[in-house]
């Protein structure tokens, strides 16, 4: 009896001890399955994160091989070692010429990280190169503004007007020099280019082509207002000292309003007391109201010719960042009102962008060279239906854009050539797709443009030979 009554709470015991181990046991498994998780999913990451980097080494190594190209006529091949150990392997060469001589290279780069290691990771990519327009050479395209040669504006053309008194209309018409150009007469806003209804205009694909920069040269004569004859539809009036900011924009964001700009820009005459809504957003640095005593023969807020690199965040104002007076080789004394200076017709603004990387791949900067010259020295084009191919100069050209002088070496900068600046990049330029370029006009007078055209680095025509497919 006795023997009996204390066996129970021993079994009550025991089963409590099996209870316990059987949850520690448990709790066990459950805790490795936990770390097993978490450690899988902290390695996942890490491969991912090591995977994209041999994908962007092997990118690497196919621009290795277009540069050498370039230089030697050869294709490496290889491995080839970088200072952080990282590798990119180039193999499966094959060259090919078609009928029309064009040259094909066919290749396969493979981008290595951390080699020999347990944290390797390797990522192949199939290049075909149809060589002629990919890497340091460039397309030249003749953005135009009447290639269907109708007597109008072509469809890809769109505008945005902005201000009071905005009623003027873009059209194709004669300017007193003579031929044809584009005209904006009593007008204040900016017409801007959607590629995207241009077939052979892919700037995703060109960016890309780019290592996902987006950096080209875009070039226009521009012929801002003079002393001249605004037409009302009750008379004539004389406009003397017309202002005006006139030029090129670009890095548009996709609000159309956003942007930088180059500009050829004068101002109203010394005492003006009236509104003027367009010139009345540009910014302080750009309007400083007029003085009594004024006499600083290059402040922003006379009647002198300027050219002027700005920005603009919309909805704030535009911004100066940097102004050069325009040489007496520029102007002419204007034949309405003597003592006068007008700025020569259809002088060019050529605009060179370079986007680059800074550390990671997500900074970001703008290298902005600006040119300009003199229609004296650089004329219109002919109008023979090919202009740009034929006729377009580019800055490496030394006899129209002399190394002594160019790029605008710019007044308020102390002489600085390059302007470098990232408050709009194309960072997001594959989902985004903003306009990009446009051309502008705030004035009231008639303004003119001509010979408008691009080249771009990566650009893919899908018309003509010159492609990178990689896959």
């Amino acid at each position: 009896m006795n023997a009996a009554s204390h066996s129970a709470p021993s079994t009550r015991s025991g089963a409590l001890l099996v209870a316990i181990v059987i949850a520690l046991m448990a709790a066990s498994f459950l805790g490795a399955a936990v770390l097993s998780m978490a450690t899988t999913t902290r390695f996942g990451r890490v491969h991912l994160g090591l995977t994209t980097r041999a994908y962007y080494l092997a990118e690497s190594g196919a621009a290795y091989v277009r540069a050498v190209r370039a230089v030697t006529n050869t294709v490496p091949s290889g491995t080839y070692t970088l200072a952080n150990g990282n590798q990119f392997h180039i193999s499966d060469i094959v060259v090919s010429t078609n009928e029309a001589g064009q040259v094909r290279l066919l290749l396969r780069s493979t981008g290595i990280v951390n080699p020999d290691s347990y944290l390797e990771a390797r990522r192949a990519i199939w290049f075909d190169i149809a060589e002629g327009m990919i890497g340091g050479e460039q397309e030249i395209l003749d953005l135009g503004f009447d290639n269907v040669g109708d007597g109008e504006l072509d469809l890809e053309w769109e505008f945005e007007a902005e201000g009071v008194g905005s009623e003027g209309v873009p059209q194709m018409s004669q300017p007193p020099e003579g031929g044809v150009a584009l005209a904006m007469d009593n007008w204040m806003g900016n017409f801007y280019l959607n590629w995207h209804l241009n077939p052979n205009l892919d700037l995703v694909r060109a960016w890309e082509n780019n290592n996902r920069l987006l950096s080209y040269d875009v070039q226009a004569k521009v012929s801002p207002a003079k002393h001249a004859i605004r037409r009302h539809w009750w008379g004539d009036e004389p406009i003397f000292n017309p202002a005006h900011l006139v030029g090129i924009g670009f890095r548009m964001q996709p609000d159309n309003r956003s942007s930088y700009g180059v500009s050829f820009y004068r101002n109203h005459p010394i005492g003006w007391n009236y509104t003027a809504p367009w010139r009345d957003d540009l910014g302080f640095t750009f309007w400083t109201q007029w003085r009594p005593n004024y006499s600083d023969p290059n402040d922003l807020s006379n009647t002198n010719v300027y050219l002027t690199l700005w920005s603009r965040q919309y909805p704030a104002r535009r911004e100066v960042i940097a102004y050069k007076r325009l040489p007496a080789s520029y102007l002419y004394p204007s034949p309405m009102r003597a003592g006068e200076l007008d700025m020569k017709p259809f002088c060019t603004i050529l605009i060179n962008l370079e986007e680059k990387y800074v550390g990671p791949q997500s900074n970001r900067v703008n290298e902005i060279r600006v040119y300009m010259q003199t229609t004296d020295v650089y004329p219109r084009w002919p109008e023979d239906g090919s202009q740009a191919y034929l006729h377009a100069q580019w800055q490496e050209n030394e006899t129209i854009f002399p190394t002594n002088y160019f790029p605008v070496r710019w007044d308020n900068l102390g002489g600085a050539m390059v302007v470098t600046n990232s408050l709009f990049t194309s960072q997001s330029f594959d989902t985004l797709q903003p306009p990009e370029i446009n051309l502008h006009v705030y004035d009231y007078a008639i303004n003119y443009f001509d010979d408008f055209a691009m080249r771009m680095r990566g650009y893919v025509n899908p018309t003509l030979p010159g492609h990178q497919v990689q896959y």
